[in-house]
């Protein structure tokens, strides 16, 4: 049985030369800093830890000079661009999440972190506060450089967290992006392109997030807000790309297609001098829901205050 308080001010760097086994967590956390004044209380079974009643409330404050999480390469990190696929949703959540150490946790979180590298994405200065009470998870998160912007992550709250009852898991919040580059957004999702477009873009959306249930995880997810592009350049190219081998992917599934074969669509367009652009500032109200993209009212004005409007839906399903 175990009951008692524990207070502890650390650093990792001499941990890690004292134990050279730790250095694969160096190269996640760095040199983290910690302040922690926990509080806990319960039975511990040794053999059986998951069985444990041992529960901990407290406060964790981390100052982290960088965390690293995935393979920075980006050809390691890309879906290709031609399967026409949404990544699965996951199978299954971590039996951890059932046992009293998380259930009956009253934790608050408190980190500031100088570098974080996700995969191919680069943020720095990241804030956030995260509470562990209830079986659920809250938390703010604010970014203070990623693509060149700044986002803020408002009320991310996952609930209904049970193992034995995966499907039922919800993450929902908030979320506000400011001075985001498309060009570097453009160039991390599809580098191909980086080079026809410009601007920047501030974007605010509400979330829901059901990513245990059946199906895909864009399918699994409904959004609604809106978006707003300033300075923006766009260059008609990859559009007509795209036009072109979507065009192609549908018609291989038409009668005849190995007889007839592909349309006449060549790869490479006669030379021209000039690139097709709109130089316009776009502003639309969306929402996302069973993997179509709905833009209500997109409004595209140009320097000269011309205004262009258009709605429609989006199949990002690839149906």
């Amino acid at each position: 049985t175990a009951d008692g308080t524990a207070q502890a001010n650390a650093n990792l760097q001499p941990l890690y030369e004292f134990l050279p086994l730790l250095s694969p967590i160096r190269k996640i956390v760095g040199d983290t800093k910690f302040q922690s004044d926990i509080k806990f209380v319960g039975e511990i079974t040794p053999t059986a830890l998951m069985q444990s009643t041992l529960a901990l409330s407290g406060n964790i404050r981390a100052d982290m000079p960088s965390f690293i999480i995935g393979d920075t390469k980006k050809d390691g990190n890309k879906t290709s661009s031609t399967s026409g696929t949404n990544p699965p949703a996951p199978s299954k959540l971590p039996d951890f999440l059932s046992t009293a150490l998380f259930r009956k946790a009253n934790l608050r979180i408190e980190s500031t972190i100088t570098t974080v590298q996700f995969a191919d994405v680069k943020a720095e200065r990241v804030t956030s506060n995260i509470l562990i009470a209830n079986s659920s998870i809250s938390s703010q998160v604010h970014i203070g450089s990623v693509f060149g912007g700044e986002l803020h992550l408002k009320d991310f709250k996952v609930t209904n967290i049970d193992p034995a009852y995966p499907l039922l898991l919800v993450a929902a919040g908030s979320a506000v992006g400011a001075r985001l580059s498309l060009k570097n957004i453009i160039e991390w999702a599809k580098p191909e392109y980086a080079n026809d477009v410009a601007g920047t873009l501030d974007v605010a959306t509400h979330f829901s997030i059901r990513p245990y249930a059946a199906g895909t995880l864009i399918a699994n997810t409904e959004a609604d807000g809106s978006f707003l592009t300033k300075g923006s350049r766009f260059s008609s190219r990859p559009l007509a790309q795209m036009a072109r081998e979507t065009l192609e992917e549908k018609i291989k599934g038409l009668p005849g297609f190995e007889i007839w074969g592909k349309p006449y669509m060549p790869d490479k367009q006669p030379p021209s001098t000039t690139s097709p652009t709109l130089l316009a500032d776009i502003r639309s109200q969306f929402s996302l829901k069973s993997s179509a993209l709905t833009l209500t009212q997109l409004i595209a004005t140009t320097s000269e205050q011309d205004e262009l409007a258009l709605k429609g839906t989006v199949d990002l399903a690839f149906n």
